[in-house]
């Protein structure tokens, strides 16, 4: 679970912040490469592997996430543990929710084959709306490329 939580949230959000609305540009070529580097060892913390078995130059890691696996595996216990949290009202940046949708739009239209593979072995009747909607969805459909804001 932990893996995946870096894997899917905490990296990408690393690696590229202008996307999630973390950031409002671009980081700098240098700055990118440290956020890179960074997340790539986080989420070899987060699998339990050393970076520098893989990768030589990140050897000189393999320490930091021997030293902090424990305190990692705490955090997830913690998380998990936890029960009855207050809810918060969060805003989530326009520019995360624009990118999320067009990740999304751009997952059904790439795979739109497969949609409507799925929906024939329901045995969804063809007058059912979704069809109709599926169609109208990606009708003469392109890519739309995420916001760099």
């Amino acid at each position: 679970l932990g893996a995946f939580l870096f894997l899917r949230f905490f990296c990408p959000a690393l690696m590229a912040p202008q996307y999630w609305g973390l950031l409002d540009e671009e980081p700098r070529p240098t700055a990118q490469r440290q956020l890179i580097l960074l997340a790539k060892v986080l989420q070899n913390l987060a699998n339990d592997t050393l970076p520098g078995n893989k990768e030589g130059y990140m050897a000189r890691l393999n320490e930091f996430i021997t030293n902090n696996q424990e305190d990692l595996r705490n955090y997830f216990k913690n998380t998990l543990a936890t029960k009855n949290l207050p809810v918060v009202d969060r805003q989530i940046p326009a520019v995360a929710k624009e990118n999320a949708l067009c990740s999304l739009y751009n997952i059904i239209v790439e795979d739109r084959r497969k949609v409507d593979q799925q929906l024939q072995q329901q045995q969804l009747p063809h007058d059912d709306p979704i069809w109709h909607d599926l169609n109208e969805l990606c009708e003469e459909a392109q890519p739309i490329p995420q916001v760099n804001e």
